[in-house]
């Protein structure tokens, strides 16, 4: 864009729509398992905000930091994702109002919580995120809900996360489907139900690995190995760890 739009205004509406749009790649090659491109693309959206004018509040700079706060929080690093989450919610307060932004600001702070086992924060931002959704065209493929079930089954609160599932219409897997149906694979690896769990884990696996969603496999796999173990098979368990 920088070589090729001279026009102050093209450049800014050009930069604005690059920016929207990198927070959604960014998502997709972390659910891919490609970190490192991730952040590589958020690290671009940064130097691309650099080279605008100072002081211009561009729609789409505010999810370009939430975005890359998964990144960090995949990585552990929970000072720089906290720091970034700041900031996005900073920018936020000052960028024009757009429906679904509360909704996956809180949604990104209750996982941010969740990795790092505040289980109140966690709730509370899920609860906030239910609050601010509302339909748009990107399609809701990590679900509050489900994000607050992992709560659930983390405190052994297995009644209520049961009755999520029940009312729960997990159907087909599916890229928009999966983050629930792991969900409920924890739900089932709690409740001991292993026959169901490693059934359930294939189709995952084959599913996620069919879409090129290694992040997605990884966790799969994990959960796999952790049946395994469970249920007395530590050798089975290993070669889903390797």
């Amino acid at each position: 864009i920088e070589d090729t739009i001279r026009d102050d205004d093209t450049f800014f509406g050009r930069l604005a729509d690059a920016l929207e749009l990198m927070f959604i790649v960014g998502d997709i090659r972390i659910t891919c398992g490609m970190l490192r491109s991730a952040y590589s693309l958020y690290q671009r959206g940064f130097e691309m905000l650099r080279a605008a004018t100072p002081g211009t509040n561009l729609i789409g700079q505010e999810d370009l930091y939430r975005g890359v706060v998964d990144v960090y929080r995949e990585w552990g690093d929970w000072n720089a994702a906290e720091d970034h989450l700041m900031a996005a919610e900073e920018l936020g307060a000052m960028a024009i109002s757009r429906p679904d932004w509360h909704h996956r600001l809180n949604l990104s702070a209750a996982r941010l919580a969740l990795s790092q086992g505040n289980f109140d924060q966690t709730l509370a931002f899920s609860e906030a995120a239910q609050q601010h959704y509302s339909p748009s065209p990107i399609p809701p493929v990590r679900s509050a809900a489900a994000v607050i079930a992992r709560v659930w089954i983390q405190q052994g609160n297995l009644s209520a996360a049961t009755k999520w599932a029940r009312e729960t219409a997990l159907e087909e897997i599916t890229y928009q489907t999966e983050f629930g149906h792991i969900a409920y694979a924890r739900l089932l690896l709690a409740q001991g139900a292993y026959g169901s769990l490693h059934s359930l884990l294939k189709r995952l696996l084959r599913a996620a690995q069919a879409g090129d969603r290694t992040g997605s496999a990884i966790e799969i796999l994990t959960l796999q190995a952790l049946a395994y173990h469970a249920n007395g098979d530590t050798s089975v368990a290993l070669p889903p760890l390797e």
